[in-house]
Order: C-alpha cells, then sequence, then structure tokens
C-alpha cells in the first residue's frame, strides 16, 4: 500500500528526473537516487504496479522499442506509453489525447528540422547481425532467475574507495594546505564529493 502510495504520487517515485543533484548533496553517502530506482523495480515488476505518471507503461514501451528495432523509435514512444504496447494498442483514447497535447511541440521540432515525417514514419533500421545482438543481451537480462537479480548504484563518488594500501607517500602539509587543508578539491563543501570521507564533518 504504502508502495503504491508513492508509485501514484505525482512527486512521487516515478517524478525522478536521474538529475543526481539528491545524490550529490547527500551528506551521508545515502544515494536517494539509487534508492528510488530500486523501489521503481519492485514497484513495476514485483507489484505490476500502473503509476499515474505513466512511467511504468513507458518503461515498457521504451525497452520494447529497442528490443524490435535495436535503436529506440522516438515517435512510437508517446503513443505506446499511454494507449499501449503493442501495435493496435496505440491508437486509444488516452494515446490520442496526449498526441493533440503534445502537436504544438511536434509542430515545433518539424519546424526546426528536428524531425521529418518519413523520420517518424518509419523506424530506424539496425543490420539483422547487430539486431540479433541486441536481441541476444536482452535474452541474457530478463531470462535471469529473480533471484540473481543485480542492484546497481548508478553514481560512483569514490567515497567507498579503500584507501589502505594506496601507492606513495601522503601529501605534506604544503600540499594539503593548497588543496583545501584536508586533501580534497579546494572550496568543497561538507559532504561533497571533491572532500575527502576523513576530512568530511558529516562522515
Amino acid at each position: 500500500e504504502r508502495l503504491n502510495d508513492l508509485a501514484q504520487d505525482p512527486h512521487g517515485l516515478f517524478d525522478c528526473t536521474h538529475c543526481f543533484k539528491c545524490i550529490e548533496a547527500c551528506p551521508k553517502g545515502v544515494a536517494p537516487m539509487s534508492q528510488i530506482m530500486r523501489l521503481r523495480r519492485i514497484a513495476t515488476r514485483d507489484h505490476d504496479i500502473v503509476d499515474a505518471n505513466n512511467g511504468e507503461r513507458h518503461e515498457q514501451a521504451f525497452t520494447s522499442l529497442v528490443r524490435d528495432h535495436g535503436l529506440l523509435w522516438e515517435a512510437e514512444l508517446l503513443p505506446r506509453s499511454y494507449g499501449g504496447d503493442s501495435w493496435f494498442a496505440k491508437f486509444g483514447p488516452a494515446a490520442g489525447q496526449e498526441l493533440l497535447r503534445s502537436l504544438p511541440v511536434i509542430g515545433k521540432a518539424l519546424l526546426r528540422g528536428k524531425v521529418t515525417p518519413m523520420g517518424a514514419l518509419k523506424a530506424h533500421k539496425l543490420s539483422d547481425e547487430d539486431l540479433g545482438q541486441v536481441q541476444r543481451i536482452f535474452d541474457t537480462v530478463e531470462g535471469r532467475d529473480e533471484d540473481e537479480r543485480y542492484e546497481l548504484n548508478l553514481y560512483i563518488s569514490g567515497y567507498d574507495e579503500d584507501l589502505e594500501g594506496a601507492e606513495g607517500p601522503p601529501p605534506d602539509a604544503a600540499t594539503a594546505g593548497a588543496q583545501g587543508g584536508d586533501g580534497g578539491t579546494p572550496g568543497a563543501e561538507a559532504g561533497q564529493p571533491g572532500q575527502s570521507p576523513e576530512g568530511s564533518p558529516s562522515r
């Protein structure tokens, strides 16, 4: 129930845009964005929660288009995200409404040459060999047992590096002073990636 509430909240799980600001600002190394991504996967894959922001359907449409064509077909992404992830479902009422709301943006893209009618109507083409390699990746990843699912952090700050056994002598006082007094980068704020773990008052 709590997971569903977080998914349905307009400013909840699916409002994250992967800007990494929360990870850079967090003084405790919690990596909030990585936790948001884990909760998204649990909500969509384990509990089949369909969120108000359409994130789950958008993810399905995105991955199926890449699997089928090897590259993203941008023109198909919107109707499949809102109508359904198939050729027929994309003509659903919800897809039509969203397409009408997006007409000003589409018109500007056409006028500026960012989109061409032919490019929108025809999918990008990969060679059969390259497409087969892409699809083998999908088969390998999706064929794994759920118990073998790996949860990876999407951001690396360097805080978790093992400093023991590092080669070379420690910096002298002059070098440390030039670096901000603690071996970090000049002007680094407390808890920021530029500052060494020992010098951070929040660690």
